[in-house]
């Protein structure tokens, strides 16, 4: 999961921070 960085992250952030993890990792 690629991070916003140090501190604290909404679940909202958090859970599109996932499926964009996801997407990258489809694609390589």
């Amino acid at each position: 999961m690629l991070g916003l960085g140090p501190g604290p992250t909404r679940d909202g952030l958090r859970l599109a921070d996932d499926l964009n993890c996801n997407l990258w990792s489809w694609r390589y």
